[in-house]
């Protein structure tokens, strides 16, 4: 169905319509509209009570109404009749629900039109839409029809609460001559003189200054960013004497009151000058309204729970803040800058309780002892456990670290220089506080120990003089060697950097690898026992040999008459980067065969040798394709397991 334009003729009330096959214009005189002569107005208009449409070309551009409704947002079936939308595109026009919202939309073209933010009421107004978000300027009718309760609304939505720049905002800014200032009105974004700003769906603050320039946001009903307020009625029309309530501000100037008589009045008694002029209060025979010695003393907390509270909290701290300091500077004598007693009868006195958390590192107790001069003792801590009286057990030092489990190494002590212990150390050997207990085979240890390499060397203190470390040729092991026979020994210590009263960092941090020399004692023990077996089996093959009057004869014969041979299995080199041989001595004639299996317990080889008559084999094995691990080889005879042995492959 084509709908034809009215268009009223200028001077006539005879409608003319608009050709509908085109209206070629073929000079810059000829127009559609009236000529100077005309008296009428010039009106468009539709055959039905249709839509209005204004295109460029293609690109609808603008469309009134007829009679008509629709969907908009949640609400079905609004009154949408004379609504005006204007676009520079046909983001807005094209299809409802893109269709205008109130009596004039404006639609930027950019984004979707958002709805969500709409209303029913709003009508008799402007609506903004773009960049995904909306707003609205314009009427609120309250009440019944005409009954003249009208609300002009300025009201703004924002698409999903958070943007690029938070949420949106609705803000009033002035603006002059441009100069390209970096703020002010003559910056590009102009001088912001208020901010309403929503942080969330439940709450709305004001603001009072350029908060754009400044890079903060209100936080509080009504925030002053700078300068401050002046009510020019309060004096002289508001005094009244009678009220007892006065207005306070905190640190960071919000209001609050305060009853007038917590600001003087009984506050002569809270500290009282003695007439020694020493300052005291909440101490026994002080009767109300001054403290006595049930009350507390707070200082940066209203509500104490100790005899003295010291509570300091401040949003930006300096490099070095203190809550409590002491010093005390008086010629002889014997001083002490804290001195705390815990006494009395009762079920646990506690001296000192001390928690640091939360930061980068927490120091719980930090002592800094310095000499006095030449001859003079110096003693960072001194710990004191008396067991007179006493029938339990004491602890002197207790040192302990929770969440061991956790990334990191813990030490419950860590002392760089000399330690000494009269009577220990003692350490965790309980067979009730052990599980999956294995026998070593003194093989394996034997194996192990011989891998290792004992070193004499010089510590570099000179590099790392603050580390405590022995002066003079050292003997013991390296934890680069070490760690390839036995990894569960050594371990990567961070030593953290030092840092000194003033903040400044003394000793820088270092990482290195520690050894546990503690986990050797048993290979240590269970490679002297075998050899010791080996020892006396060849003592007595020596004494079965001899006892013939010095007349020498085999044991048992092979084929040939040679000495028996025990079978046995080693590993050449043990650990191992590429390549190793495997040499076997059968002595038993039969079939052999080898196996390797990886540390998850698989096989990755098995070998068979064939049958072997008695005598010494060897089996060349490439490692270069395995990943670094322990592997266990076995030498079967006749299918029998006769020798086990593990070899380490090293990483390359």
């Amino acid at each position: 169905m084509a709908c034809a334009i009215a268009i009223v003729a200028c001077g006539t009330a005879t409608a003319q319509f608009w050709n509908t096959a085109g209206n070629n214009i073929t000079g810059p005189t000829q127009y559609l509209g009236c000529d100077a002569a005309s008296t009428q107005p010039l009106r468009f208009s539709t055959l039905g009570n249709y839509r209005q449409e204004w295109h460029t070309f293609n690109t609808l551009r603008m469309s009134l109404n007829g009679s008509s409704s629709y969907t908009i947002g949640s609400f079905s079936g609004m009154n949408t009749t004379g609504f005006l939308g204007l676009s520079p595109n046909d983001a807005l026009l094209s299809t409802p629900p893109y269709t205008p919202m109130s009596r004039l939309h404006l639609h930027q073209g950019v984004g979707t039109v958002q709805t969500f933010g709409y209303r029913p009421w709003m009508q008799n107004g402007i609506t903004f839409t773009g960049n995904n978000d909306q707003a609205y300027i314009g009427h609120l009718y309250r009440g019944a029809s005409l009954s003249d309760k009208t609300d002009l609304i300025f009201q703004w939505s924002n698409d999903d609460g958070v943007g690029e720049y938070g949420p949106d905002r609705m803000r009033w800014i002035f603006t002059n001559a441009y100069t390209g200032a970096p703020s002010g009105a003559s910056s590009y974004e102009g001088m912001e003189a208020m901010r309403l700003y929503v942080p969330d769906p439940t709450q709305a603050f004001l603001g009072v200054g350029d908060y754009y320039a400044a890079g903060v946001e209100p936080s509080e009903r009504l925030d002053v960013l700078t300068r401050t307020v002046r009510i020019r009625r309060l004096v002289p029309d508001y005094q009244n004497d009678n009220l007892a309530k006065v207005v306070v501000t905190d640190d960071d100037g919000r209001l609050h009151w305060r009853d007038a008589s917590t600001l003087g009045g009984n506050t002569a008694c809270d500290w009282i000058v003695q007439p020694n002029y020493d300052v005291s209060s909440a101490y026994l025979g002080l009767t109300n309204p001054c403290p006595n010695e049930k009350n507390n003393v707070g200082i940066g907390v209203q509500d104490p729970e100790a005899k003295l509270d010291v509570y300091k909290e401040i949003s930006e701290g300096t490099g070095s803040d203190i809550g409590v300091r002491s010093v005390v500077r008086i010629e002889g004598g014997v001083k002490h800058a804290l001195s705390g007693t815990s006494t009395s009868v009762g079920a646990e006195n506690v001296g000192l309780i001390v928690n640091a958390d939360n930061a980068g590192r927490n120091w719980g107790v930090v002592s800094n002892t310095g000499s006095g001069g030449t001859g003079t003792g110096v003693v960072g801590g001194y710990f004191l456990a008396d067991r007179e009286f006493h029938t339990g057990n004491a602890t002197a030092v207790w040192g302990r670290v929770a969440n061991m489990s956790a990334a990191g190494t813990g030490w419950a002590g860590y002392f760089e220089g000399m330690g000494f212990l009269s009577n220990g150390p003692w350490v965790y050997s309980d067979e009730e506080l052990k599980s999956d207990i294995q026998d070593i085979p003194g093989e394996a240890s034997l194996e192990r120990i011989l891998a290792l390499s004992p070193k004499s060397y010089v510590f570099n203190i000179d590099e790392h003089p603050g580390m405590g470390m022995p002066e003079g040729v050292q003997y013991g092991l390296l934890s680069q060697e070490v760690e390839s026979v036995y990894p569960a020994l050594v371990k990567q210590v961070e030593r953290p950097e030092v840092i000194g009263q003033d903040g400044q960092v003394e000793e820088a941090a270092v990482s290195f690898k520690a050894m546990k020399y503690e986990g050797l004692i048993a290979d240590l023990i269970g490679a002297v026992k075998h050899q010791q077996a080996m020892i006396n089996a060849m003592q007595e093959q020596l004494n079965a040999c001899c006892s013939g009057g010095g007349e020498h004869r085999a044991l048992q014969s092979g084929g040939h008459g040679s000495p028996a041979l025990e079978t046995d299995l080693r590993i050449i080199p043990n650990p191992v980067a590429d390549r190793t041989e495997l040499r076997y001595t059968v002595g038993t004639e039969g079939s052999v065969r080898l196996s390797i299996t990886a540390p998850d317990g698989r096989n990755i080889l098995v070998q068979d040798e064939g049958t072997r008559a008695t005598g010494t084999y060897s089996y060349g094995w490439d490692t270069t394709a395995l990943a670094p691990g322990t592997y266990h080889c076995t030498l079967y005879v006749n299918d029998e397991l006769v020798v086990r042995k593990a070899v380490k492959v090293a990483e390359r």
